[in-house]
Protein backbone atom coordinates (compact mmCIF):
# COMPACT_ATOMS: atom_id res chain seq x y z
CA UNK A 1 0.00 0.00 0.00
CA UNK A 2 1.69 3.19 -1.07
CA UNK A 3 1.15 6.29 1.55
CA UNK A 4 -1.02 8.08 -0.55
CA UNK A 5 -3.79 5.25 -0.60
CA UNK A 6 -3.72 6.15 3.60
CA UNK A 7 -4.31 9.87 3.27
CA UNK A 8 -8.14 10.58 4.04
CA UNK A 9 -8.27 14.30 3.82
CA UNK A 10 -6.05 17.39 3.44
CA UNK A 11 -6.20 21.08 4.24
CA UNK A 12 -4.00 24.33 4.03
CA UNK A 13 -4.85 27.00 5.31
CA UNK A 14 -3.52 30.61 5.05
CA UNK A 15 -5.26 34.64 6.33
CA UNK A 16 -3.76 37.64 6.12
CA UNK A 17 -3.62 40.26 8.67
CA UNK A 18 -2.72 43.61 9.09
CA UNK A 19 0.03 43.62 11.90
CA UNK A 20 3.27 44.11 11.52
CA UNK A 21 5.79 40.69 10.99
CA UNK A 22 7.68 41.74 13.89
CA UNK A 23 4.96 41.42 16.00
CA UNK A 24 3.47 37.74 14.54
CA UNK A 25 4.85 33.95 16.52
CA UNK A 26 2.95 31.36 15.03
CA UNK A 27 4.80 28.94 16.37
CA UNK A 28 4.29 30.03 20.14
CA UNK A 29 1.25 30.77 19.80
CA UNK A 30 0.53 27.07 18.61
CA UNK A 31 2.97 25.52 21.15
CA UNK A 32 1.29 27.89 23.78
CA UNK A 33 -2.66 27.29 23.26
CA UNK A 34 -4.27 27.08 26.18
CA UNK A 35 -6.72 24.36 26.31
CA UNK A 36 -9.92 26.47 27.21
CA UNK A 37 -8.56 28.94 24.20
CA UNK A 38 -9.16 26.05 21.94
CA UNK A 39 -12.13 24.75 23.18
CA UNK A 40 -13.41 28.62 23.07
CA UNK A 41 -12.45 29.31 19.46
CA UNK A 42 -13.43 26.36 17.72
CA UNK A 43 -16.76 24.28 16.97
CA UNK A 44 -18.39 22.09 19.97
CA UNK A 45 -17.07 18.66 18.75
CA UNK A 46 -13.45 19.69 19.91
CA UNK A 47 -12.90 18.05 22.92
CA UNK A 48 -8.82 18.96 23.67
CA UNK A 49 -5.97 19.76 22.99
CA UNK A 50 -2.39 19.43 24.28
CA UNK A 51 1.22 20.04 23.17
CA UNK A 52 4.02 16.96 23.37
CA UNK A 53 7.30 16.20 21.35
CA UNK A 54 7.54 12.69 19.12
CA UNK A 55 10.55 10.32 20.27
CA UNK A 56 13.14 12.66 18.35
CA UNK A 57 11.90 15.65 20.08
CA UNK A 58 9.64 17.04 17.31
CA UNK A 59 7.25 18.97 18.84
CA UNK A 60 3.87 18.03 18.11
CA UNK A 61 -0.40 19.08 18.81
CA UNK A 62 -2.65 16.78 19.91
CA UNK A 63 -6.19 17.32 19.30
CA UNK A 64 -9.36 15.53 20.02
CA UNK A 65 -12.60 16.08 18.75
CA UNK A 66 -15.63 14.43 17.48
CA UNK A 67 -16.14 14.19 13.60
CA UNK A 68 -20.30 12.72 13.08
CA UNK A 69 -20.08 9.77 15.30
CA UNK A 70 -16.07 9.35 14.59
CA UNK A 71 -13.65 10.36 18.00
CA UNK A 72 -10.35 11.92 15.94
CA UNK A 73 -7.14 11.79 17.72
CA UNK A 74 -5.07 14.01 15.95
CA UNK A 75 -1.50 13.86 15.99
CA UNK A 76 -0.33 17.18 14.42
CA UNK A 77 4.02 17.12 14.60
CA UNK A 78 5.95 20.24 13.04
CA UNK A 79 7.81 19.52 10.12
CA UNK A 80 8.96 23.30 9.75
CA UNK A 81 8.38 25.57 12.67
CA UNK A 82 8.87 29.22 12.82
CA UNK A 83 7.34 32.75 14.06
CA UNK A 84 5.99 33.55 10.37
CA UNK A 85 5.31 29.77 9.28
CA UNK A 86 4.00 26.45 10.63
CA UNK A 87 3.70 23.55 8.63
CA UNK A 88 2.45 19.93 10.40
CA UNK A 89 1.56 16.99 9.41
CA UNK A 90 -0.95 14.71 11.38
CA UNK A 91 -1.38 11.00 11.45
CA UNK A 92 -4.88 10.91 12.70
CA UNK A 93 -6.96 7.59 14.48
CA UNK A 94 -10.33 7.73 13.99
CA UNK A 95 -12.47 5.22 16.67
CA UNK A 96 -15.75 4.62 15.09
CA UNK A 97 -18.46 1.58 16.17
CA UNK A 98 -16.59 -0.47 13.24
CA UNK A 99 -13.43 0.15 15.02
CA UNK A 100 -10.43 2.44 14.75
CA UNK A 101 -8.55 3.48 11.28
Amino acid sequence: MKVLDRILSQSAYSAEIDVPLDRVDIEEWLFSLPEAEYQRCCAPDHIAAGITTTDDGRRMSINVEMIGTGLVVQHYVAEEAGPAYVRMNSISDVFTANGRT
